[in-house]
């Protein structure tokens, strides 16, 4: 993946996601042509559509990617996105820079100070305590939010590069894509057992995960099963 300043024109399908959302309010705020595709409207897209972001709900016309030139234009997508979607067929056919929604958020955290928030449960409610507490304290952050935080209206701030706050997301393991300088994980409950089969391998991607934090940047909750260091938390 190519660094910012190499694109003009950001394309995401599945706009509408609430990780999808913040990631194309992150590159509209850097300057970046932002739009994308979901099947229906919401109160999120039109907020979208406010901040100047184009958002389609037809399939895919010719009006839609006239601007998007593979030299210069990134395309995301999300993994719940259809396969068969025209959209997706189309940029793939067409040999556009394609990457998952995680892979993208990786490369965004590579070189900045990462605080990442793991756990089947408890992902929002920490991520958003932890960026009242940065932003009353004056760290200038950027923060990417599994919902819409209800002091700030929105599920992305972007005031600075102090520290990154990011949900650590176990779906489709997308947790591994990042670089967290710490971290903490709060639970690991069966969940994605459409994914992962098995409760014990969805632990054994938490363990992973954990190898990822430094040593004694990793805070989790008290009794669970990980191979690294934590400090326990209740």
């Amino acid at each position: 993946m190519k660094g910012i300043n190499k694109y003009t024109h950001v394309f995401l399908i599945g706009i509408g996601g609430i990780g999808m959302s913040a990631l194309a309010r992150y590159y509209n705020q850097k300057g970046l042509k932002v739009s994308g595709y979901d099947r229906t409207e919401t109160d999120l897209t039109q907020t979208l559509a406010a901040e100047g972001i184009n958002v389609f709900y037809s399939e895919i016309r010719n009006n839609h990617i006239q601007n998007l030139h593979k030299e210069t234009s990134l395309i995301i997508y999300t993994p719940a996105i259809s396969k068969t979607s025209k959209f997706f067929a189309y940029f793939q056919t067409k040999a556009y820079e394609m990457y998952k929604r995680s892979v993208v958020l990786g490369h965004i955290t590579r070189h900045l100070p990462t605080l990442a928030v793991a756990g089947t449960h408890g992902k929002t409610t920490t991520s958003a305590i932890l960026v009242h507490i940065l932003k009353a304290s004056g760290i200038k952050l950027t923060a990417f939010c599994g919902g819409i935080l209800q002091n700030y209206k929105t599920n992305y701030v972007g005031d600075g590069e102090e520290v990154v706050v990011v949900e650590a997301d176990e779906f489709d393991r997308s947790f591994l894509h990042l670089h967290p300088t710490a971290a903490v994980i709060n639970s690991m409950d069966a969940d994605h057992l459409d994914i992962y089969d098995t409760s014990e391998k969805l632990i054994d991607t938490f363990k992973e995960f954990s190898r990822l934090v430094p040593k004694n940047r990793l805070y989790a909750k008290s009794g669970l099963d990980l191979n690294a260091k934590s400090i326990a938390i209740n």
